[in-house]
């Protein structure tokens, strides 16, 4: 799955965004060799069952950064975004 461009990135994580938002989530989780997850009341819940490589996790992480933050990020294992992902409407 390496070869899903910026905008099919993008595209995935606005699906995902718009499951956890449907589903009354407040955070989305990405994490390599998990599936995509979110927490709704507190509680953590899959949204799938198939989990995401760690090119995928690296791949969707990257849709939400800008260059400045994808340079900063290299080398490190674990990023943690509370920012809204751009052009998705943080939820009221």
């Amino acid at each position: 799955m390496s070869n899903v461009n910026e905008e099919q990135s993008c595209a995935h994580m606005h699906k995902l965004l718009a499951a956890m938002t449907a589903a009354g989530g407040s955070d989305l989780f990405i994490a390599s060799d998990f599936p995509p997850s979110i927490k709704v009341h507190g509680s953590m819940q899959p949204l799938t069952t198939q989990k995401f490589s760690g090119e995928m996790t690296r791949i969707l992480a990257n849709a939400t950064m800008n260059a400045r933050q994808r340079e900063e990020s290299q080398g490190i294992s674990s990023v943690i975004s509370r920012y809204p992902f751009p052009a998705f409407p943080a939820s009221a």
